[in-house]
């Protein structure tokens, strides 16, 4: 039984309003954190081993055929970091496209977490449709950034390598 009960059209209203909401204040939230390139190496953001550098996604996950479907959520904001294809093999590029994938990751998880408060508003069986939807809509975006995180990191230390040895030469 909801905490709060609600008619039929205000439950429906909290559904189909609600649910953009809680998506746009996951990314909003995102946004009010400082990341880095080093912030892929810390905390929730660092990759496991059971991930093997990405190769788990894709075994298990066949990320690397879906991915490309994904919607890139930097469209909706002016300014913000495309992540829909690589753009350049630049260091600075490419660790800015690191530490974006970190708060990617942070707002998909963010996306998701609110769906719970639903339990509050609607019956529980509505309210574990809401979350099965949250995990729908933020895991692959999710996976993607885990995915092609460790694989721009690789990038990255072959870059700089390659300009240490470029460097060296001279």
């Amino acid at each position: 039984m909801p905490v709060i009960n609600l008619d039929v059209i205000p439950m429906l209203l909290l559904l189909c309003l609600g649910a953009p909401f809680v998506q746009v204040g996951g990314a909003l939230s995102a946004k009010l954190f400082k990341f880095n390139v080093g912030c892929a190496d810390k905390g929730i953001f660092k990759t496991r081993k059971f991930e093997k550098n990405g190769t788990f996604y894709k075994k298990f996950f066949f990320v690397h055929i879906w991915k490309e479907w994904l919607p890139d959520g930097a469209a909706m904001f002016k300014n913000d970091f495309r992540k829909k294809r690589l753009a350049s093999t630049e260091t600075e590029y490419l660790e800015k496209f690191i530490a974006e994938s970190c708060r990617a990751e942070l707002a998909h998880i963010l996306g998701m977490v609110p769906f719970l408060l639903f339990f509050l508003f609607v019956e529980w069986w509505i309210a574990l449709i809401m979350v099965a939807y949250g995990i729908i809509v933020n895991f692959p975006c999710i996976i993607a950034q885990r995915y092609n995180r460790p694989r721009l990191k690789a990038a990255l230390q072959m870059l700089k390598r390659k300009n240490t040895r470029s460097s060296d030469s001279i």
